[in-house]
């Protein structure tokens, strides 16, 4: 008999590129739907998405050059990443 988790806990969403310039992208290995907010160095938001599925491709062109921080929440968790936009 194996002895496995009966619920394990997916891996956090892996964040890509970094530094980003139009586009950056969060995969996930389940599909939920999420909302992502970007907030700027002084923690403004300035933009916030929701996007379903297991890749989410967050619009940044917009975004002036610099340090922004993104926070991903859906139903189970709240992940906040570090964005340099380029």
């Amino acid at each position: 008999m194996l002895n496995t988790p009966e619920d394990p806990k997916p891996k956090a969403p892996n964040f890509y590129p970094n530094p980003s310039e139009d586009f950056l992208f969060v995969q996930r290995q389940i599909e939920v739907q999420t909302q992502h907010m970007i907030y700027d160095k002084r923690g403004r938001q300035v933009d916030h998405q929701i996007k379903s599925g297991t890749l989410h491709a967050l619009e940044v062109s917009s975004l002036s050059s610099g340090i922004y921080f993104v926070t991903t929440q859906d139903k189970n968790e709240t992940i906040l990443f570090r964005m340099i936009k380029k």
